[in-house]
């Protein structure tokens, strides 16, 4: 039970952190692409009390196959555009910030979620697992290394921007599927029923 504790807090702070790792390209392909009405709505995390819980709010976005996705908890908010897509038969979200500074790169961030209508589970694509991965096999996957302006000369503060293509994106997504802490802890959320 400690470790599932344990699991949930640290995804919520990757969730809030945006400790999330970044591509400087989206994860899916238009062919991709599905829209989930179920997902339409608000969710949140039913094991927390209401003041700890974070939210997801879907909408839809401008687009066809477009979510706004508004992620809350406390006072950090977040604001993302997302594309639900399949790989196989595996479901991801690539989520694609609508909020940055003149200073911040857009990135795409992928999450992998799997959902049964009234409720869903995500995992994050883990920061940890892919820098370390990278580390041991840089040839792998186009990727660049950002220093930690705080500390840089500490490469262990420093992240892994992956800057492939699609395709090489979802050749990695997919060879690394079922690795060992290739996405982040999962997290549960349910639907707020309307009243």
């Amino acid at each position: 039970m400690k470790q599932k504790a344990l699991s949930i807090c640290a995804l919520s702070l990757l969730l809030l952190t945006a400790c999330w790792q970044k591509s400087v390209y989206p994860f899916y392909k238009e062919k991709d692409v599905i829209f989930e009405p179920l997902l339409l709505g608000t969710w949140t995390e039913p094991d927390k009390k209401a003041e700890e819980a974070a939210t997801w709010t879907f909408t839809r976005g401008e687009k066809e196959s477009l979510y706004r996705i508004a992620i809350h908890d406390g006072e950090t908010k977040l604001d993302f555009d997302g594309r639900l897509f399949k790989l196989g038969d595996k479901q991801f979200l690539d989520l694609y910030s609508r909020q940055r500074s003149i200073s911040e790169m857009p990135a795409h961030h992928l999450v992998k979620i799997r959902s049964t209508g009234s409720s869903f589970d995500l995992q994050i694509l883990s920061l940890d697992w892919t820098r370390d991965w990278l580390r041991a096999h840089p040839s792998e996957i186009a990727h660049i290394y950002a220093a930690d302006p705080e500390h840089p000369d500490d490469v262990t503060k420093g992240e892994i921007i992956l800057t492939a293509g699609t395709d090489l994106l979802q050749k990695f997504v997919h060879d690394h599927l079922d690795a060992t802490g290739f996405f982040d802890g999962q997290s549960t959320f349910k639907k707020v029923e309307n009243k």
